[in-house]
């Protein structure tokens, strides 16, 4: 998916600003439906998605088996009960197009609306925004210090170190500029401009200098999916 998201931000650049995909997880299994073997590939994606939900549900109240701690931090917790819901959300999105229903952005966008109508609503927005930006920090503090070390079995190499230091720079940086645009959507009462990656890409597009930085940001996203392929077999769980 990361590889397939970093495709489509290039095209993004090479379109001219509009491609039939959008450079989100939308677009990525909009793309996967029209080809050949669609289908079966997106039920496979459902099915490993529930997966690695179920996986880190069990790991939010469990921890991890190769940690070998009797006591797992509220921090882990956290981390490990976001990634669950990301990954349900991923599945139920895989979910919508292998059974050929998609997903419409108007539909985000009159929920977002609705949302910023109350005060409950709009708090609950500043929320998901502020956590949205702690995760890209996240994964810059963890690509920039070496951490995702810790997740790994054995000795890293040089090439595996420089693939998760630039896949988790380039991927938080993308996920941080999400959370800000839902952020300053929110506080200017704007439910369109509260979109996820496609917008934040867009806009990355929009600035001066958008086609370079956005085939950084394409880079760090593909990149960051080569590396996931490489901890297929090297992950701690």
């Amino acid at each position: 998916m990361h590889i397939a998201i970093g495709y489509l931000a290039v095209q993004l650049v090479m379109g001219g600003g509009d491609v039939a995909a959008d450079p989100d997880p939308s677009g990525a299994f909009a793309e996967m439906s029209q080809r050949a073997g669609g289908q079966a590939a997106l039920w496979a994606a459902f099915g490993c998605f529930v997966a690695m939900a179920l996986w880190r549900l069990v790991e939010t109240f469990l921890g991890r088996v190769a940690d070998g701690e009797q006591s797992v931090s509220l921090f882990q917790r956290v981390s490990a009960f976001s990634l669950a819901v990301i990954n349900a959300g991923l599945g139920y999105l895989a979910f919508r197009y292998a059974t050929g229903q998609g997903v419409e952005d108007g539909e985000a966008v009159a929920f977002t609306g609705r949302l910023m109508q109350t005060t409950a609503g709009s708090a609950l927005l500043l929320i998901v925004g502020l956590v949205v930006v702690g995760v890209g920090v996240g994964y810059i503090y963890k690509g920039a210090n070496r951490k995702f070390i810790d997740d790994l079995v054995g000795r890293a190499g040089g090439m595996l170190r420089k693939l998760g230091i630039a896949g988790y720079v380039g991927k938080g940086l993308v996920i941080l500029m999400v959370g800000i645009l839902v952020l300053v959507a929110t506080a200017r009462s704007q439910p369109e401009e509260a979109a996820g990656l496609d917008a934040a890409l867009r806009t990355l597009a929009a600035q001066p200098f958008g086609p370079i930085l956005l085939y950084l940001a394409a880079s760090g996203m593909a990149i960051f999916g080569v590396f996931s392929l490489a901890m297929v077999w090297r992950a701690k769980m």
